[in-house]
């Protein structure tokens, strides 16, 4: 099951962690869409406080089965 929320303050640093890694990678393939300042961890916040960002969860089952 995937859940889509609105992120929450707790998730700031992680999600500008995330921005952090993805730009990363586009500049290893000379996409220069973000640099180090941008998306930065004031952009982060700010879209959480506006309520305009939002992330995807996905929820993890275990089975756990006995004979």
């Amino acid at each position: 099951m995937t859940d889509i929320k609105l992120a929450e303050k707790h998730q700031g640093e992680e999600i500008f962690n995330l921005y952090q890694a993805c730009g990363e990678v586009l500049t290893a393939q000379s996409i220069l869409q973000w640099d180090e300042n941008y998306p930065g961890r004031e952009f982060v916040q700010e879209a959480i406080d506006q309520n305009d960002l939002y992330v995807c969860q996905k929820a993890v089952i275990s089975l756990v089965q006995s004979y």
